[in-house]
């Protein structure tokens, strides 16, 4: 049986730039109404290289992004697989394990 793929949403032109250029975006929303230099750049960029590009209202942004600042732009990503404890710990036996949790990190520049 095939797992179903999840997706989330990586808020702000920096996020989905990052999303964009690392090829993990599945398609590129952009708000309705007036964009920035930046947000057309990036919708430009989605499509040279084949990403779907969808405009939505900024209220579907909004909800996507929780109390992210979505600044009109996001990109939805495949979400990582998670983590199985034990597996992770197994995984460790044959090395010195140095295992960081991250929780709720939506800006890497915070680490």
């Amino acid at each position: 049986m095939k797992k179903k793929k999840h997706y989330s949403a990586a808020p702000g032109a920096r996020a989905a730039e990052s999303a964009l250029m690392s090829g993990a975006t599945r398609r590129l929303l952009v708000a309705e109404g007036p964009r920035s230099r930046r947000v057309m750049a990036l919708a430009h960029e989605a499509q040279k290289r084949g990403v779907a590009v969808e405009v939505v209202p900024g209220s579907e942004l909004k909800r996507l992004s929780g109390s992210v600042r979505h600044q009109g732009i996001a990109a939805e990503v495949a979400s990582p697989p998670r983590a199985n404890w034990n597996e992770l710990l197994r995984r460790c036996e044959s090395s010195p394990p140095l295992l960081i949790g991250l929780d709720s990190v939506s800006d890497p520049r915070n680490l």
